[in-house]
């Protein structure tokens, strides 16, 4: 996997599903699953490169993202960076 934030990993809770303190529910709210595909997107992994690296289809992949964009109330991969920016979750 790509490089992950120190904050990104320990918001993430290690894939442990612990709850993320401070961001308003929004990415605690997500699965396990989902937080491994958001952790991918953020570090800016395609679906398919998600796909591979998770072991599931690209759809698969495609409804997690929907179901991210949802629940933490984004339109586009660009919203979902900036609030991930917002948070600290992102590393220049």
């Amino acid at each position: 996997m790509g490089y992950v934030a120190p904050r990104m990993e320990r918001t993430l809770g290690a894939g442990r599903g612990l709850p993320a303190p401070g961001l308003q529910g929004s990415v605690a709210s997500l699965s396990i699953r989902e937080r491994e595909v958001f952790e991918l997107v953020v570090a800016g992994y395609t679906n398919q490169r998600i796909s591979s690296e998770l072991f599931i289809s690209v759809k698969t992949v495609e409804t997690h993202r929907t179901r991210i964009n949802k629940k933490l109330r984004v339109h586009s991969t660009v919203e979902l960076l900036r609030l991930a920016a917002l948070h600290g979750l992102v590393s220049a």
